[in-house]
């Protein structure tokens, strides 16, 4: 789990697509926030491409992956895309500790007051303990 979460952010710090398995379908999307809850690693995505449960509005739709529920992934080449506007609700309701996230400027426009790019740099110290092998409480 290592490896994804190192490639993920990769994708996040230099605004990249990526594509692979989501619950065992293809997707294609750009990650906007990794982070946990109680303990379980989660990604959250904007889809714009491949294939859903649920299938996709015309553009895309947000989407948040347990890292278990992937496979395969790799950054590809592609436009970054923002997604449509999202609620702050939304986001605490799938990452409750934000470990990395894409710059404000280039992502969605939250709505209700919430700044993930603030919890990001909170939770710089769990990233970096993370990656020196050990991740405390993450």
């Amino acid at each position: 789990m290592h490896e994804m979460k190192v490639i993920i952010r990769e994708a996040i710090r230099h605004r990249r697509p990526m594509v692979g398995q989501g619950n065992g379908l293809r997707r294609e999307f750009c990650p906007h926030a990794l982070g946990h809850t109680d303990g379980s690693w989660r990604v959250l995505i904007w889809q714009f491409a491949g294939l859903s449960e649920t299938g996709l509005r015309d553009g895309g739709d947000w989407r948040c992956f347990s890292l278990e529920d992937l496979r395969n992934l790799t950054i590809r080449n592609g436009e970054w895309r923002r997604g449509v506007a999202v609620s702050a609700d939304y986001i605490r309701e799938h990452i409750a500790v934000v470990d990395t996230a894409v710059d404000p400027n280039h992502g969605p426009e939250i709505k209700g007051g919430f700044n993930w790019f603030g919890l990001a740099s909170r939770a710089a110290g769990t990233a970096r303990r993370a990656s020196q092998g050990n991740p405390g409480k993450s």
